[in-house]
């Protein structure tokens, strides 16, 4: 199977599952606040946070892994891999425990000051965390093999598991439950994966590769980090400037974000490590740049077409189903425009991390929190809202994109090229985004649903050429819709082709 359809295949099955569990998920949610009282869901969400900030413990390990195992097959030093998994078990393995005994020390410190389903929380977290370390660790290695049929069958696995045990052992032990049903998900997810993978794992350390990974992992994680913090500016800024009323409006337009970038989100973990595995055969910065340059021009003209979805169909969802909510859908309609850029973020960050310069990362992705900050404080005063607050917001991303992209392009283009390729990138959106005024202001129809239909064909009327560019140059559209097996070889294209 050529590279371009494997990746396709994988992203597919990849983004397909992950709402899968997303969706098995809402269920668990309902399952837990059906069951458990506010104060209960109180004492739980703050077992929670304590449990995301003990997994940053792992300092970047086990992202650093999943860079560095590609790499390496690259290079084909198959022992070098086969020590750093194995280093990376025992990391795990003494940190985890490290924590958990920290937790079960304090639980016996804290009895007589606590309540006692608080104390059991606690010690049951302490589980929770060591579980969660292996079932994470296995996770990361599936990605660096690029297993991604297998990982999304534990994906999946896992928030089924977790909506059987939340639902009988939380309907039956209320909070306790839930914290049993929590590990025992973790756990069996881990053994599930642990069994179908085979991984040949023993416990060895070195210190040496320890502090390497940390080195390259640690950057990656505090990006990352700064990454979701500038993907927070936004509600930040109105829960503390406007208020929760209105930041329950923008929900609106964080739920289409959060859904419409999920494909372009899970297609750069995909391409990850491939890439990794480019650099390693022949540390080229020109053949690594193709997994960026041309997944990106074809996530540009096609993902308007999905953006679409979203600018129609919520408005729909909302007024009948949400009315409550009708507020938000102004908002919802700008954020849709960041989103098309926040959408081609991961592809640079894939190869800044590639090329090991992730360090870089970190004051950019500061510099543009700070210019969302400022920009939407300015938004906020000038008295436009939340709707203000969105069109602030996509600037913002489409700044952060712009820096990045130049940035990443100038490593093997000139400035011409590079400003050419940015056109290129930047095209299909404004296309996109002059017909959606256009539809806006002269298709005005007292009915929303008639006025949606009626906006909607046209606009895929007026895309249907600008598709069809794409999918004629790529056939990425016809072997999404056909299959992977229907392609022929002869019409086969290449990630590193030119289009």
């Amino acid at each position: 199977m050529s590279q371009v359809k494997t990746i396709i295949k994988d992203s597919a099955v990849y983004t397909a599952s992950t709402i899968l569990a997303q969706f098995i998920g809402i269920f668990t949610s309902i399952a837990m606040r059906r069951f458990l009282t506010p104060e209960m869901m109180g004492v739980w969400t703050t077992l929670q946070v304590i449990l995301n900030y003990a997994l940053f413990a792992e300092l970047g390990v086990f992202t650093a892994i999943e860079v560095k195992i590609p790499y390496l097959r690259g290079k084909n030093l198959v022992s070098e891999i086969q020590n750093m998994r194995n280093t990376a078990l025992t990391f795990a393995v003494m940190i985890s425990l490290a924590i958990a005994l920290v937790l079960f020390s304090a639980s016996f410190i804290l009895i007589g000051r606590m309540p006692d389903y608080v104390i059991l929380g606690i010690r049951v977290v302490a589980l929770i965390i060591v579980a969660t370390f292996f079932y994470n660790l296995y996770i990361v290695m599936l990605r660096a093999d690029k297993s991604f049929f297998l990982l999304s069958n534990a994906i999946v696995a896992n928030s089924i598991l977790m909506l059987f045990f939340v639902s009988v052992l939380t309907y039956f032990y209320k909070l306790k439950g839930l914290y049993f049903a929590t590990f025992l998900a973790t756990l069996t997810s881990w053994v599930f994966i642990k069994f179908r993978t085979k991984y040949k794992l023993k416990l060895y350390f070195n210190t040496k590769l320890a502090r390497s990974l940390s080195g390259i992992g640690l950057p990656i994680l505090l990006a990352g980090i700064t990454y979701t913090i500038l993907l927070s500016v936004d509600k930040i800024m109105i829960i503390k400037m406007i208020g929760p009323k209105e930041l329950g409006f923008y929900s609106i337009a964080i739920l289409a974000l959060t859904y419409a970038h999920n494909f372009p989100k899970l297609l750069g973990t995909v391409l990850l490590p491939s890439m990794q595995e480019e650099f390693g055969r022949n540390d080229s910065k020109e053949r690594v740049l193709q997994y960026v340059k041309q997944p990106m021009i074809i996530i540009a003209y096609v993902f308007p077409a999905v953006l679409a979805i979203a600018y129609f169909g919520i408005p729909i969802l909302v007024h009948y189903v949400l009315p409550k909510y009708v507020m938000g859908i102004g908002s919802m309609k700008m954020l849709l425009c960041g989103c098309f850029f926040i959408s081609l973020v991961p592809l640079t960050h894939n190869f800044i991390i590639t090329i090991n310069k992730q360090v870089m990362l970190i004051p950019v992705t500061l510099a543009a929190v700070l210019y969302g900050i400022a920009i939407n404080y300015g938004v906020i005063k000038m008295g436009y809202g939340i709707s203000g607050v969105a069109l602030g917001t996509s600037f913002t991303y489409f700044l952060y994109f712009a820096a990045l992209f130049f940035y990443v392009m100038r490593y093997c283009e000139n400035l011409r090229e590079v400003c050419k390729s940015f056109l290129r990138i930047c095209a299909p959106f404004v296309y996109f985004l002059i017909t959606m005024l256009l539809l806006e202001h002269f298709v005005k129809i007292n009915s929303i649903v008639k006025r949606t239909i009626v906006q909607a064909l046209i606009f895929y009327i007026v895309y249907a050429p600008v598709l069809w560019y794409i999918n004629n140059r790529t056939k990425v559209i016809y072997r999404l819709l056909k299959g992977i097996a229907a392609v022929s070889p002869k019409k086969e294209v290449f990630l590193n082709e030119a289009l």
